[in-house]
């Protein structure tokens, strides 16, 4: 599962820093605006869906993966022993990897537009 979570460390940076820009912006007041924090969720989401189907895509697919000669641990690029009629499972679960994937990238690129144009109307807050 760590390719499937390569990028959560990045997702929790850019998370934190786009809540510590709306509270320095907002002067420890405001909230990212809902669709900014719906986009987080669902980034959060896909990641986490992303590594379960990673893990259960070999029971999915009905083989098992190759282990990598140097460290032992299983790759899951190099599945083997997966009879031909088992192809619907193989290409379905890329399909939905993929998926994951752009829904996840969509969602993060969608945190950052909001965060870099956030801009506090103080006349709304009461701050005038």
């Amino acid at each position: 599962a760590a390719p499937a979570l390569h990028s959560a460390p990045m997702l929790c940076m850019v998370f934190l820093a786009g809540r510590m820009r709306v509270l320095q912006l907002t002067d420890n007041l405001g909230e990212p605006p809902v669709w900014v924090k719906a986009a987080m969720i669902g980034a959060t989401a896909c990641a986490v869906v992303h590594a379960v189907l990673v893990i259960l895509s070999p029971t999915i697919i009905g083989s098992h993966a190759k282990s990598d000669p140097q460290c032992g641990a299983p790759d899951i690029h190099h599945v083997i022993s997966a009879p031909e009629e088992h192809y619907p499972q193989r290409y379905s679960v890329a399909v939905m990897r993929a998926m994951l994937a752009v829904a996840m990238n969509v969602c993060f690129a969608v945190v950052c537009f909001g965060i870099c144009t956030f801009q506090y109307d103080r006349v709304r807050a009461g701050k005038a």
